[in-house]
């Protein structure tokens, strides 16, 4: 149950990150995680500038520009290369479908694309809370049911763009913040399909 809760927080925050400009105290909270795998030959890289962050979230994810870098799963799942990607296409539309059957509902006129970064890691964090319950109700196979819900999404939908997405970061210029972020997110992912669900 500690693991799903961990995972709970960390997709929470991972999300907050992915839908409005950083405060300086989700950056401080995330800032260890998503440098410890970062080769530092012994010295802890500076807490990156919160404006600079703030700026780099503007240019890169909200747009528009030429650095601009769509954070829409529709844009880099789009199967048919004589069609330009566009937003609300049938990676959306079948998102907001799975969110609905899961039980997942938002606030009227708060809903943002379905297929946004930052909805889709809302989304898993709700997995992650339905694993939760289960655990506390003492529901071993719903539990487990939730958690390979989350091991299909992560597998079948996150990690097929989120490779993508990360190399369009990595050609814009800007802070590394959100490179690293993307990173860590997909190791997390990696790493959350090769756990089993269990009561911990």
């Amino acid at each position: 149950m500690e693991n799903a809760r961990l995972r709970e927080i960390l997709f929470t925050l991972l999300a907050s990150l992915f839908l409005q400009p950083p405060e300086m105290e989700l950056v401080e909270s995330l800032w260890p995680i998503l440098i410890s795998g970062v080769s530092t030959e012994g010295e802890i890289p500076a807490l990156p500038d919160i404006k600079r962050i703030r700026e780099t979230f503007t240019r890169l994810l909200v747009g528009p520009g030429k650095d601009y870098v769509p954070p829409y799963a529709s844009i880099y799942l789009n199967r048919n290369p004589y069609e330009k990607p566009t937003l609300w296409g049938p990676e959306a539309v079948r998102l907001q479908m799975e969110y609905e059957a899961a039980g997942l509902s938002f606030a009227p006129g708060g809903l943002r694309i379905p297929d946004h970064l930052g909805v889709e890691l809302q989304f898993v964090a709700f997995l992650c809370q339905k694993e939760v319950e289960a655990w506390q109700n003492g529901d071993v196979s719903q539990a487990q049911d939730w958690y390979r819900r989350q091991e299909i999404f992560a597998q079948e939908h996150l990690l097929t763009w989120l490779p993508s997405f990360a190399t369009r970061l990595r050609q814009a210029k800007g802070d590394p913040f959100y490179l690293l972020a993307v990173r860590f997110l997909q190791e997390l992912l990696r790493f959350q399909i090769g756990l089993e669900a269990c009561e911990s």
